[in-house]
């Protein structure tokens, strides 16, 4: 028997489907399972390794809260002071795991395959705002979470990585198992 991976909203792996039921003409939601995720996590301060890593990454990482580089076909999120999140091809994220943990088999740097354990959702619309709002905090900021920023926080008791694309559009990372949960929540603030 053959197991087919499947992402956390049941369709197939590798690609982006449209949540059915949520979407309107000014509301979209869709699964994104296209892109692959590597979370890399440092065991010493991060200036130690912050060139090797970058230098692997083939992306400069980002050093402050509230930051996403992109460059290329990958962009990272910085998570904390040691942790950052990769996302590219998902084509290249086994090969850029073993890139890193290679540069660094005394595992001060651990670089592991996220795909499988994230379930990223593109919020989009006028109303994507509004909805993410009845769920919990996003920002104290005039205009709200800037531009081009991600928060972790907690939206509809969920722990999630909210990251604001464009006035409009939004990705959201939710834990795998919650994904069910944070659907049934966008349901019932849709109705």
């Amino acid at each position: 028997m053959m197991l087919e991976a499947r992402s956390p909203l049941r369709n197939p792996f590798g690609v982006s489907m449209p949540v059915n039921d949520l979407t309107r003409p000014d509301f979209k939601v869709i699964e994104r399972s296209d892109f692959g995720c590597v979370l890399c996590s440092a065991a010493v301060d991060a200036n130690e390794i912050y060139q090797k890593l970058s230098q692997k990454s083939k992306l400069e990482l980002p050093r402050q809260s509230g930051m996403v580089v992109w460059q290329d076909e990958r962009a990272a999120i910085w998570l904390s002071l040691r942790s950052w999140l990769i996302l590219c091809p998902l084509d290249d994220e086994s090969e850029l795991v073993a890139m890193i943990n290679a540069v660094f088999p005394d595992h001060i740097v651990l670089a592991s395959t996220f795909s499988d354990n994230l379930c990223w959702l593109s919020l989009s619309g006028d109303e994507a705002e509004d909805k993410l709002r009845q769920g919990g905090f996003i920002s104290l900021a005039d205009g709200g979470l800037t531009i081009g920023h991600p928060k972790r926080t907690l939206i509809a008791g969920i722990p999630a990585i909210i990251h604001r694309k464009s006035a409009s559009v939004w990705t959201i990372g939710i834990e795998r198992s919650y994904a069910s949960y944070f659907i049934n929540w966008l349901r019932s603030v849709c109705e």
